[in-house]
């Protein structure tokens, strides 16, 4: 499996259990880390400021990286509330358009690609041309980006029509359950996934946070558990680990019970540790065998 990874590298300063501390951050950043701890041929196609240079360098080490210089890295302080994962506050300290270029050499470079993860955190960080020129490529996309944009400090989400528009060129869509809702106009996840299935979109993944998650296929439903971590340590990055190991599973399991599963885990496992996964497929089997001894 040959997987690319797109979008850009922040800075996370995040704020959890009084405790204060700095990463490297991003979607591309998590996904790529934890596709090649379990494997995966990844390369990262990532925009950032020139000046953070060996900032990337050192964070993504034995990663393949392709870089597109821009203006400025964006910067992100993120709090987490009451101990709890599912509740958070971000606000944005530095900010940059961040554009993904859509120019001949990148783009025949990644029609070569099994999957090509995006990873837009803004509306402008990846365009519509893109999701056109690509659109038989299996594209993955797993956030709030194509409907997130940055107003005064905060990132707000409007136009959810940008993510109809671009759904019948998706293979897969990962959302959590306000998002879709918020996107479908729908009042549950199952409407919400008829609605983007109906639009094109083979697979919709609704993520719960601390609830777990569900999976739409055309005619059936994967009711998936979220796994007690043993200890909470910083929980950003935990839906794009689920992502990138859900793709990765597709190697492992033709079951898509056990594909959740095994994704949910790895999400567990991420946030037990500061920082990327770094785990390996035998530790999250190992793992899941005890759960469900």
């Amino acid at each position: 499996m040959k997987v690319a990874v797109i979008g850009p590298v922040v800075k996370d300063i995040v704020h959890i259990n009084n405790i204060t501390k700095t990463y490297i951050g991003g979607i591309p950043y998590y996904e790529a880390h934890v596709l090649k701890a379990l494997g995966v041929d990844v390369t990262a196609f990532v925009t950032y400021a020139l000046s953070e240079q060996s900032m990337v360098d050192e964070s993504f080490k034995d990663i393949k990286v392709n870089s597109v210089y821009v203006e400025k890295t964006i910067v992100h302080e993120i709090v987490y509330k009451d101990k709890d994962a599912d509740l958070r506050e971000v606000k944005v300290s530095e900010y940059d358009p961040n554009v993904f270029p859509v120019e001949d050499e990148i783009i025949k470079e990644l029609q070569s690609f099994d999957y090509i993860l995006l990873g837009p955190l803004y509306f402008e960080n990846i365009s519509y041309d893109f999701f056109e020129i690509m659109k038989n490529s299996n594209l993955v996309l797993g956030n709030f980006g194509l409907f997130t944009y940055y107003e005064n400090g905060i990132p707000v989400k409007k136009n959810p029509e940008n993510l109809a528009k671009v759904a019948p060129f998706l293979k897969y869509l990962f959302l959590d359950e306000v998002e879709i809702k918020f996107c479908a106009q729908k009042e549950t996840i199952e409407e919400c996934a008829d609605y983007f299935i109906n639009l094109g979109v083979n697979l919709v993944v609704v993520t719960q946070g601390s609830k777990g998650s569900v999976i739409f296929t055309k005619d059936k439903k994967y009711n998936i558990p979220a796994f007690v971590p043993k200890e909470l340590i910083d929980p950003t990055g935990a839906g794009d680990t689920y992502l990138a190991a859900f793709i990765y599973s597709e190697e492992i399991f033709n079951d898509m019970q056990k594909r959740g599963e095994f994704a949910a885990m790895c999400a567990t496992m991420s946030i037990e540790k500061g920082g990327a996964f770094d785990g390996n497929t035998e530790g999250v089997l190992e793992r899941l065998r005890r759960n469900n001894k």
